[in-house]
């Protein structure tokens, strides 16, 4: 049977409370000369599970301040998954948004549910608020050379009266 220090038990219960508590635990340490047991290799696995939450708590933070030019950890927890695909998505949605921007209006977003129909839609307001502009710019340029036509004509008429 082993023997449990209370301690070592204490050490482990602090971690855990650390993390429901929305804090960033630090590695369970263990003294040098602790025997080679149950404790000494569940303290192993939980200081792994702590690098991998402390990793995925620092990219979550990152991401959630829009930082996406950032790697992303190496954990392989379903949410860490789920943060890389995240990560993923807004990297790609703002190279979408980018393109736009240069005015390529075919650009769609197809991933993020209801997200990508409003996005979408957006873009499509834009593409006809642009088709619009552009058309009533064409109108007015056409009118100025109306009324430059107009105006010549006019100032010959002035001349033929004088």
């Amino acid at each position: 049977m082993i023997q449990v220090n209370e301690q070592d038990i204490d050490k482990i219960t602090a971690a855990f409370y650390s993390i429901l508590k929305g804090k960033k635990p630090e590695p369970i340490e263990l003294p040098p000369d602790y025997p080679d047991n149950e404790i000494r290799q569940a303290v192993s696995y939980i200081n792994k599970f702590i690098a991998e939450y402390n990793d995925m708590t620092d990219f979550a933070y990152n991401l959630g301040r829009g930082e996406i030019d950032i790697e992303p950890p190496k954990g392989k927890m379903a949410v860490v998954q789920s943060i890389k695909s995240l990560h993923a998505s807004l990297k790609n949605l703002t190279w979408t948004t980018q393109q736009i921007a240069k005015g390529d209006f075919s650009q769609d977003v197809s991933f993020m549910g209801e997200f990508s129909e409003a996005f979408n839609s957006m873009t499509k307001q834009l593409q006809l608020s642009f088709q619009e502009r552009d058309k009533s710019n064409q109108e007015l340029q056409s009118q100025i050379k109306e009324l430059d036509k107009t105006r010549k004509a006019m100032l010959n008429i002035l001349e033929d009266l004088e």
